[in-house]
């Protein structure tokens, strides 16, 4: 945004973990900003990626689960169509309440999904970004 850094932190583990390091670097994060004289956002964007394997279940029919997931969390929840080495970015917005409710919901769904077999990571080619 105008005026503001962005940066990106990469989190890995199973929801609890995350959603406590989630937490901790939003509150230092704020903590920081009012010690530097401004007012911090409220909203926050979160790519959480998902298994392509589990995208179907979250989705839903006709897109029934991603709309409750939205509906029950107050996050805005999109679901990319591209995948990135079998995981499809989910793109999370709202409080940081909206983003970790919505996280839940989709950690629940996903963790009833098989892990489908991916290669060995020697076999992937490299990314052109």
């Amino acid at each position: 945004r105008d005026g503001t850094n962005h940066h990106l932190i990469v989190i890995l583990g199973k929801y609890q973990q995350i959603g406590i390091v989630q937490e901790l670097v939003h509150e230092r994060l704020l903590n920081a900003l009012r010690a530097d004289g401004r007012e911090p956002e409220d909203n926050l964007e979160v790519a959480l990626l998902v298994r392509a394997e589990a995208a179907g279940v979250i989705i839903g029919k006709q897109g029934f689960m991603l709309e409750q997931i939205r509906k029950q969390s107050g996050a805005n929840v999109q679901l990319m169509r591209d995948q990135l080495r079998g995981q499809r970015p989910c793109i999370l917005k709202g409080t940081l309440a909206n983003v970790l409710l919505a996280e839940r919901h989709i950690f629940d769904l996903a963790k009833g999904i098989p892990v489908a077999m991916q290669p060995p990571a020697h076999l992937w080619l490299p990314l052109a970004i």
